[in-house]
C-alpha cells in the first residue's frame, strides 16, 4: 500500500511541474503574439489558459493535505534546529572540558567526530526539509486571497482574462 502523503507530495510536484509547463507556454506564446494571427493565438492561449486553471484547480482541491505537510515540515524544521543546537553545545562543552585536561585527546576527538557528523547530517535533512516547504508554500500562496479574487490565482486570473481579451 502506497503512503497517502508520499502519494500527495508525487501529485502536488506534478501538478507543480505541470504548472510551470503552462505557465512558460504562455510566456513564449506571448512572446509571439505579434507574428501570431490574432485568432490562432487567442485558440491556443485559451487552450494553455484553460489547461493551467484545471491544474490549479487540482491543486487547491489538496490544500488541506498541503497545509498539513507544510505544518509538519516547519515542525520538522524546529526539532532540526533544537537538534542542532544540542550538537553545537555538546561541542562547545567538549572543547572547554578538554582545555582545562578534563577529556582525553581521544574523548574529545570522538565527541568532535561524532557531532561533527550529525551536525552534517542535520544539515542534509535541513536543506532537504527547507526546499519542501518552499515549495508546498508556494502551493499555498495560490490559494492566498488577492485582492477581491478569494481562492483564485493571481497567474491564473491573469491568464484567463489575458484569453478573454
Amino acid at each position: 500500500m502506497t503512503n497517502p502523503p508520499t502519494n500527495t507530495a508525487s501529485n502536488v510536484a506534478s501538478l507543480m511541474a505541470e504548472r510551470a509547463r503552462f505557465e512558460s507556454w504562455l510566456a513564449a506564446l506571448e512572446a509571439r503574439r505579434d507574428s501570431t494571427p490574432a485568432h490562432i493565438y487567442q485558440r491556443v492561449h485559451g487552450d494553455y489558459a484553460l489547461r493551467l486553471q484545471k491544474v490549479v484547480d487540482q491543486l487547491l482541491g489538496h490544500m488541506s493535505e498541503i497545509e498539513a505537510a507544510a505544518k509538519t515540515l516547519a515542525e520538522r524544521l524546529g526539532g532540526l534546529e533544537r537538534a542542532a543546537a544540542k550538537d553545537r553545545h555538546q561541542r562547545s562543552e567538549a572543547e572547554l572540558r578538554a582545555s582545562v585536561g578534563e577529556l582525553s585527546a581521544d574523548a574529545y576527538d570522538e565527541i568532535l567526530r561524532r557531532t561533527d557528523e550529525a551536525t552534517a547530517s542535520i544539515a542534509l535533512e535541513r536543506t532537504q526539509a527547507s526546499v519542501e516547504l518552499t515549495r508546498l508554500r508556494e502551493v499555498l500562496a495560490l490559494n492566498a486571497p488577492k485582492s477581491g479574487t478569494p481562492r483564485e490565482s493571481m497567474t491564473t486570473t491573469r491568464y484567463c482574462s489575458l484569453a478573454a481579451s
